[in-house]
């Protein structure tokens, strides 16, 4: 389980916690503990609008969320959200897998980038201009929901292997479970509609990009986990921006 834990950071982040060789099976116990790294994540960025306020301007604290976002996942959800953004341009599946596995960045890919980037970059400014700061805890932690969900209930979209192979290969029942108790159990303690919400918008986004990965790929790959981690905390940023605080 420990293992399994330290997993989860190694794959979502840059925090090298561990050099160690895993286990398959380790490796794809990982997904149960998405939401809890999530969670730490967003203790950081809770943590430096809580230092940073009053201190300096919304839109600064804001970028230097934005930013801490950015090189604590070392860029790899961004980098999924162009790759699928830019297979769109591919006719079949075969040539929208083959489009995600160029390293180049099309136009796609660079638009999707940006309006992510900006809508969290509204979302976050807005957020910490009202004080309402625990969105910034919990974004992180639904989108990561969204990756177990998906790998849970998606079968593996590539037959010559890739990044999520492993996930899909050696998934359990109850990786998902365990995911759904970390990811809404300080929610139901906090019990605040607005975060139900946003919950509930984290569970819609995850349900769509499951919906085009069958339609479009037949399954799931790393680049479409990534794309939807992505969509996910702008969504659930964004929500929270424009309704009461909690």
């Amino acid at each position: 389980m420990m293992k399994s834990l330290l997993a989860a950071f190694r794959f979502l982040t840059i925090v090298p916690l561990g050099k160690s060789a895993l286990k398959n099976e380790e490796v794809a116990g990982a997904a149960a503990w998405f939401p809890l790294v999530g969670y730490a994540l967003g203790l950081i960025y809770l943590g430096t609008a809580k230092l940073l306020g009053g201190r300096t301007s919304s839109e600064i604290i804001a970028f230097l969320i934005l930013a801490l976002m950015v090189v604590i996942s070392g860029g790899l959800h961004l980098d999924g959200l162009s790759d699928w953004a830019d297979s769109f341009g591919g006719r079949d599946r075969e040539a929208r897998l083959r489009i995600m596995k160029d390293s180049r960045a099309g136009s796609f890919g660079i638009v999707a980038i940006a309006i992510v980037l900006i809508g969290k970059m509204v979302a976050l400014s807005a957020l910490v201009a009202a004080k309402n700061l625990w969105p910034l805890l919990l974004a992180p932690a639904l989108a990561r929901l969204s990756l177990s969900l998906i790998i849970a209930f998606t079968p593996y979209a590539r037959s010559e292997g890739g990044t999520g192979q492993i996930f899909g290969a050696h998934k359990k029942w109850w990786h998902a479970a365990a995911a759904l108790v970390i990811a809404l159990a300080p929610i139901f303690l906090m019990r605040a509609p607005v975060l139900w919400l946003a919950a509930l918008a984290a569970l819609l986004v995850t349900a769509l990009f499951r919906l085009m990965g069958m339609r479009l790929l037949g399954g799931f790959t790393g680049d479409l986990l990534g794309a939807c981690a992505e969509v996910s905390e702008m969504a659930v940023l964004l929500l929270c921006a424009g309704l009461p605080a909690i």
